[in-house]
């Protein structure tokens, strides 16, 4: 299990959002206290029907508009909690969903560090 507490590194780099030399600092420290990323699972990412659900309403949208993308293409279902981005990078990389708030926190802590 993780030690580090993700939710609350978002608190302490939202609290400094306006003030940039502070932010920076910040999120430099909290880089180095993250410590490396938790390798991907290398493994050919094949999605079961049974383990995964496809987003019916997306299956249609992208039908309407392009449907030779869902040839080479399934689009998964993730949970829509407002982190639907990094939920599915987070199933893309690691295979499931449980890593969005750690690639979040390493979003912002990009964002944080390298602001021009």
């Amino acid at each position: 299990m993780c030690s580090v507490d993700h939710e609350a590194v978002l608190r302490r780099l939202h609290s400094y959002g306006r003030q940039p030399a502070i932010l920076r600092r910040l999120a430099e420290r909290e880089g180095r206290l993250l410590g490396p990323a938790i390798e991907p699972a290398l493994t050919d990412a094949r999605f079961s029907d049974t383990e995964y659900h496809l987003c019916s309403n997306t299956v249609k949208l992208i039908y309407r508009c392009q449907p030779a993308i869902l040839h080479a293409f399934n689009p998964i279902h993730v949970t829509g909690d407002g982190n639907c981005l990094f939920r599915s990078v987070s199933l893309a990389v690691y295979g499931s969903e449980d890593h969005h708030v750690e690639l979040r926190v390493r979003a912002a802590l990009e964002i944080g560090q390298f602001q021009e």
